[in-house]
């Protein structure tokens, strides 16, 4: 079963899956992410986790990497499926970003973040569900 990397209010250590007493944490994902029994989630996205031609300006740039739209749609979704109440993006460097390409994408991943935790309460007070397949700003 796999564990959440969020660490509830209950002196969870973060991303170990642990309690910092040592015992499993008892916040996991039961096979999909939604179904998740945390309380709170919060979301860091290292950005070398792109492919350098789609974020330069890191200094651990990673080659066959996720492209762009790929790592926007996975956080857009995590947003809308978990309970994100925080997200901060980590790894971008200035001096290694000649057009402020990673800069940009960190901007529009902070963005797509807040799009899906908007979406999310929009669902849950008006019952409407989100169609993954159409844009989330689609009829705007």
């Amino acid at each position: 079963m796999p564990r959440s990397t969020a660490a509830p209010r209950t002196g969870r250590a973060p991303g170990s899956g642990r309690s910092t007493s040592g015992r499993p944490a008892t916040c996991r994902t039961t096979g999909r992410a939604r179904r998740s029994r945390c309380a709170w989630t919060a979301l860091s996205v290292d950005i070398d986790v792109c492919d350098p031609g789609h974020a330069p300006g890191t200094g651990t740039p990673e080659p066959g990497g996720l492209t762009a739209r790929q790592l926007l749609d996975a956080v857009r979704r995590i947003a809308y499926e978990l309970p994100v109440v925080g997200v901060d993006v980590v790894e971008v460097s200035p001096p290694y970003d000649h057009a402020d390409i990673t800069s940009a994408l960190a901007n529009r991943v902070v963005l797509e973040v807040l799009s899906g935790m908007a979406r999310r309460r929009r669902d849950a007070t008006d019952g409407s569900t989100w169609d993954r397949l159409r844009p989330l700003l689609d009829g705007r």
